[in-house]
């Protein structure tokens, strides 16, 4: 109670600071450091909110991963494939799919680049 902010938002402290009774202010700051336990009820409630952000993100992720796995099963299964051929052809999909991706970005430069050179002649 005697560390809370008015109206103003001014704390007993800076009232006193404002009228220049430093007895006060050191009395206060004493009082501050034994009895104020705002900060650390604040710090120990970011903790948890932060063990539950973290906590949400690592079940939001372990859903996902889930959901990813039955679509693979499910592509085995429509294939009549094992898990691991189709996680296989899908990672040769993606490699190709960047390789590819790649190669069209590197021809872009190179007809920029020719363009460039057309331009400064």
């Amino acid at each position: 109670m005697i560390f809370e902010r008015n109206r103003k938002g001014d704390t007993p402290i800076s009232i006193a600071m404002e009228k220049s009774k430093g007895n006060f202010v050191t009395v206060f700051e004493k009082y501050q450091k034994e009895y104020d336990k705002s900060k650390s009820a604040h710090d120990d409630l970011m903790l948890l909110l932060e063990q539950e952000e973290a906590k949400a993100e690592k079940e939001k992720q372990k859903r996902k991963d889930k959901k990813y796995q039955q679509k693979l099963k499910k592509l085995a299964e429509r294939d009549q494939v094992s898990v691991q051929e189709t996680q296989q052809r899908l990672n040769e999909m993606k490699q190709k799919k960047i390789e590819e991706e790649l190669k069209a970005q590197k021809e872009l430069d190179e007809k920029e680049e020719r363009e460039e050179r057309q331009r400064l002649e």
